[in-house]
């Protein structure tokens, strides 16, 4: 074991003491000990986090809003969750760019056939999809078996997401939120559901549960175990910044940990 992954080992292993409304976030930590290791910074300039304050906030007004059906059955509840659904696919294709954009400046700078981040402002406001990284991976699965490995594992999901996204945000696919003993979401208009006048509808309250459980395995699991690997291959460096794992708090914590 080299001394780079023998200190992240040691990091990712280490205890922490957590309250009901924080989770501990071991990518922060990663992130933050990559960015110290490889460029001497003492913060990381990543877009995850506020992205993903954004994806629970949405989570935790969806919630919230089911659970106000379900003591009140107002109907007008549904118009608001519809809404507020489509508002969660968004932020989750952002957060998905977001850690597209974080794999992508911890590559070397030129990389044939992938392209750097783009836009206007200073580098760490740049932007990088993820379809880019899925495209470049299934062209080139040779280039890093761990990155490889990230995305096969995870594409079905990750274009069930964001395609349903871009259908509703460039086309015009919406959300459909049905009333009943709780409130069901289906889509109509975009390419992954099938044409027809019976809108396939599944319990809203499960939906957006088994959506903020996936993202968050991919992102504290499958995306922490990609960096491990780059780091174990000798790609890249890694310095702890502290002593243990980062701990956050942000909306729809309690919610969510009630689900693990």
């Amino acid at each position: 074991m080299n001394p780079d992954l023998e200190k992240l080992e040691k990091v990712l292993a280490s205890e922490v003491n957590v309250l009901e409304d924080e989770l501990v976030d071991r990518l922060a930590t990663i992130m933050s000990g990559l960015d110290r290791g490889n460029t001497g910074a003492l913060h990381t300039h990543s877009g995850i986090f506020w992205a993903l304050t954004r994806v629970f906030g949405c989570y935790d007004q969806l919630a919230a809003a089911c659970e106000e059906y379900t003591r009140s059955r107002a109907d007008e509840l549904t118009f608001v969750a519809a809404l507020e659904v489509e508002h969660f696919l968004i932020r989750l294709r952002a957060l998905l760019d977001e850690v597209a954009y974080a794999i992508r400046t911890r590559l070397p700078k030129t990389v044939r056939g992938l392209s750097e981040p783009g836009g206007p402002g200073p580098f760490e406001q740049k932007q990088f999809s993820i379809t880019a990284l899925l495209k470049f991976s299934n062209k080139h699965p040779h280039f890093c078996r761990h990155l490889t490995r990230l995305l096969e594992n995870n594409e079905n999901d990750i274009r069930r997401f964001i395609e349903l996204r871009d259908d509703i945000a460039h086309f015009r696919a919406k959300a459909v939120v049905f009333s009943g003993s709780s409130m069901s979401v289906g889509f109509i208009g975009a390419r992954q559901i099938p044409n027809t006048t019976i809108i396939e509808h599944s319990d809203l309250l499960k939906y957006i549960h088994d959506a903020m459980i996936w993202f968050w395995r991919f992102l504290q699991l499958d995306v922490v175990e990609y960096f491990r690997g780059r780091v174990e291959d000798g790609k890249l460096k890694f310095q702890p910044l502290g002593l243990g794992l980062s701990r956050i708090t942000m909306p729809g914590i309690r919610r969510f940990k009630a689900l693990l």
